[in-house]
């Protein structure tokens, strides 16, 4: 009888340390293909389906750009508190299809807790875009295993609070 009771008090216990662990793993994984992006199609603007993507992202999801090349039109407008993930195995691009020294690929003002890792930025004309990534006011900003090409001023730029 002592037996079958410390045995339940242990099954008990696992299942509440369950119960604990699966609220704090509830971030997801949000394809930007969900949203309409198709990879290697030179005809749209990739940027749209990524920007609903991160609207729709809540607090610690991470936005997926699998593999192949994005292309965009406008630019990426980031909110805090997200990761943009890209396939560093499967080569995932961003390639800006507009140009000019005042604009930026991926925009972010006033944020946090963001991060980009695997992705490959640039622009798709030689003469470039001012910055790839333009962060203004931002705080707990990380980029990481990114490549960069075709940029004016900065591949990153970071002016913090």
């Amino acid at each position: 009888m002592i037996f079958s009771i410390s045995k339940g008090f242990i099954n008990f216990t696992f299942l509440l340390l369950l119960s604990v662990f699966s609220v704090g793993l509830s971030a997801n994984e949000i394809s930007i293909l969900d949203f309409g992006a198709t990879p290697n199609d030179y005809s749209d603007d990739d940027a749209i389906a990524i920007n609903r993507a991160i609207q729709e992202a809540k607090e610690g999801d991470t936005i997926v750009i699998g593999g192949g090349k994005f292309h965009l039109r406008s630019e990426i407008q980031l909110k805090s508190h997200i990761k943009l993930q890209g396939d560093m195995d499967k080569s995932s691009v961003l390639a800006a299809l507009f140009y000019g020294k005042d604009r930026s690929m991926i925009k972010g003002r006033y944020v946090s807790d963001v991060v980009i890792d695997g992705l490959t930025l640039k622009a798709n004309r030689s003469d470039g875009i001012g910055r790839l990534i333009d962060i203004r006011y931002g705080n707990g900003v990380t980029v990481s295993n990114s490549k960069f090409y075709r940029f004016i001023l900065h591949a990153v730029s970071l002016l913090s609070r």
